[in-house]
C-alpha cells in the first residue's frame, strides 16, 4: 500500500509539472502575436514578416499569400483584409502593404488612406503621416489613380511636396479592390514616419468615395498596431530573421503537449493496471 501511494503521489506531481510547464509556455508566447492575435491589441502587436518584393500594380501577387501577415477587420460595416510584410533592394528596406476591400461594387471616385503614426499612440491627431490613392472612373476602363503623400496640419491632411511612397490600386475579376503600398524605411522628409525594429507603431485605414480633393471621410478604422519582426543586418541589404521564430515554437509547443497527453496516459494506464 505505501508503494503504491508514493508512486501515485510521484506520478501526479510529475503530471502537474507537465502541465504548468506548457501553461507557462503558451502563455508566454500569447503575447508575440504574429499566431495568436490580429493586431488590436498594443500588446499584441501584428507582427510583420520578410518577404519577395512584389511589383507594385494593384494586383496581389504570389508574395501577399506565401509570405505576408494578415490581418481581418471591418471598415464601414465593410469586409477588408490588410496584408503586411517587409523586404528590400539593394539600397533600402521597406514596409509593404495591401489592403483588399472585399465588396463588388464600388464608387468611381473610391480612394484609400493609410494612416501612420510615430508610436503607439491612436488618437487621431497622432498620425501626422499619411499616404492616399485616390482614383477616379474606378469601374471602368478608363480608370485611374493619382498618389498623394500627405502630413496632418491641425485637423486636415495637406499635400506634400515629396512622395516618398509606392502605391498602385486596382480590381480584380472577383470584384474587390486593392491598395498596394511601398514605404521605405526612412525619408528625407521630416513629415515621414520613420520605421524602426525594434518600435511598435499604430496604423488606420480611411475608406470612402471623394469626388473632390478636400471630401474626405473622416472616420478611420480603429488603430491597428504592428511592429517589425524582422531586421537587415548593417551592411547588408538581405533582411534577416529575428531572435524569434514564431513558426518553430509553435511546433515544438504542439509536440511537448502531445508528448505531456501521451504521457499522462500512460501514467493512468499503469495505475488501474497496478
Amino acid at each position: 500500500m505505501f508503494r503504491f501511494g508514493s508512486t501515485k503521489k510521484k506520478n501526479l506531481s510529475i503530471i502537474f509539472l507537465i502541465l504548468t510547464l506548457n501553461a507557462l509556455l503558451l502563455s508566454n508566447l500569447s503575447t508575440f502575436g504574429n499566431a495568436w492575435g490580429n493586431g488590436y491589441d498594443i500588446n499584441d502587436p501584428l507582427i510583420t514578416p520578410g518577404g519577395d518584393m512584389p511589383e507594385i500594380d494593384g494586383i496581389k501577387d504570389d508574395s501577399w499569400d506565401n509570405n505576408a501577415n494578415t490581418s481581418d477587420h471591418l471598415l464601414d460595416g465593410t469586409p477588408i483584409k490588410l496584408f503586411i510584410m517587409v523586404s528590400s533592394n539593394s539600397s533600402s528596406n521597406y514596409l509593404l502593404i495591401l489592403v483588399e476591400i472585399e465588396v463588388g461594387n464600388h464608387d468611381d471616385n473610391e480612394y484609400l488612406r493609410l494612416l501612420l503614426s510615430n508610436s503607439t499612440e491612436s488618437a487621431d491627431d497622432f498620425f501626422y503621416d499619411a499616404k492616399l490613392i485616390q482614383n477616379r472612373q474606378f469601374d471602368s476602363e478608363n480608370k485611374s489613380y493619382t498618389l498623394f503623400d500627405q502630413y496632418l496640419s491641425e485637423e486636415a491632411y495637406l499635400n506634400d511636396n515629396l512622395l516618398d511612397f509606392e502605391g498602385a490600386s486596382n480590381i480584380s475579376d472577383s470584384g474587390h479592390s486593392f491598395y498596394e503600398f511601398k514605404i521605405p524605411y526612412s525619408s528625407e522628409d521630416e513629415n515621414d514616419t520613420e520605421i524602426h525594429t525594434s518600435t511598435p507603431y499604430a496604423i488606420k485605414i480611411q475608406w470612402g468615395n471623394s469626388e473632390s480633393e478636400n471630401d474626405y471621410n473622416e472616420n478611420p478604422s480603429e488603430a491597428l498596431y504592428i511592429q517589425i519582426g524582422l531586421k537587415a543586418i548593417e551592411g547588408d541589404p538581405e533582411i534577416t530573421e529575428g531572435l524569434l521564430d514564431i513558426d518553430m515554437v509553435s511546433n515544438i509547443t504542439f509536440i511537448v503537449v502531445i508528448i505531456a497527453f501521451a504521457v499522462i496516459f500512460v501514467m493512468v494506464y499503469r495505475n488501474k493496471t497496478v
